[in-house]
């Protein structure tokens, strides 16, 4: 039996509160660092855009900070789906 595999943090599971390294601010959640990559990317299923992530059981989120404008990104482990 095969387990389909979610993120914690797309399907509001958990809530992350990143702070900014480099100003101290409150970093926001902007997604999935995989949606950037081409303008559709958000709109498809996402078993079929991220085979690499999904193998890897991990999903790369991709943060910044309202205040200077710094980025980083943070990998979150994904869970078995219920």
């Amino acid at each position: 039996m095969e387990f389909q595999f979610n993120c914690p943090l797309c399907n509001g599971l958990i809530s992350v509160r990143e702070t900014c390294p480099e100003c101290g601010s409150l970093m926001e959640d902007w997604g999935r660092v995989q949606d950037y990559l081409d303008p559709y990317h958000p709109y498809l299923d996402m078993n079929t855009t991220a085979p690499g992530e999904q193998r890897e059981k991990k999903c790369v989120h991709l943060f910044k900070c309202p205040q200077c404008g710094r980025d980083t990104r943070l990998v979150v482990n994904q869970v078995i789906a219920p």
